[in-house]
């Protein structure tokens, strides 16, 4: 092998380190906020319906962000839509969540697959998660969500 070809060969594979190190930092889909911490875990949740939290994000996105984002919140509305992500993880959108008003996604983790499964279109639900805030492409987003029952566990 010539020396221009070691040379060449040696910086594609510095660059490819680089480029794997710097994606897996910011673009981690495990990860419960991509910036910042969960302020929420020892705090009684956010108690909003989905109609409010579009009125919120539809007003002032960004003042809606900085009250809700990083917090534990727990939404309540109608199911309108169930799918799975990219990951294999659940995913439900609430009634009220128009393509005027933006997308709100509740991002269950893989383990709630089967309890989900079990819920239907229409049905009421009041959903507990961490909320993302806005993401660019993705609406407002909550992640490590769980059902939360009549008597407020999960």
């Amino acid at each position: 092998m010539s020396r221009s070809n070691l040379v060449g060969a040696v910086i594609l594979v510095v660059f490819m380190a680089v480029l794997i190190a710097v994606y897996t930092d910011q673009y981690d889909p495990k990860a419960p906020l991509s910036r910042g911490t969960i302020e929420a875990t020892n705090k009684a949740p956010v108690k909003i319906t989905i109609k409010k939290l579009l009125l919120a994000y539809e007003k002032d996105a960004r003042r809606a962000d900085g009250v809700l984002r990083g917090k534990l919140c727990d939404v309540t509305g109608t199911i309108a839509t169930k799918d799975v992500n990219w990951l294999g993880e659940p995913v439900i959108r609430l009634k009220g969540d128009s393509a005027e008003a933006g997308m709100v996604s509740f991002i269950f983790e893989k383990g709630e697959a089967k309890r989900v499964g079990y819920l239907q279109p229409e049905e009421p639900i009041t959903i507990r998660g961490v909320c993302q805030g806005k993401v660019p492409r993705y609406g407002v987003r909550f992640k490590q969500c769980t059902v939360v029952m009549e008597d407020g566990s999960n």
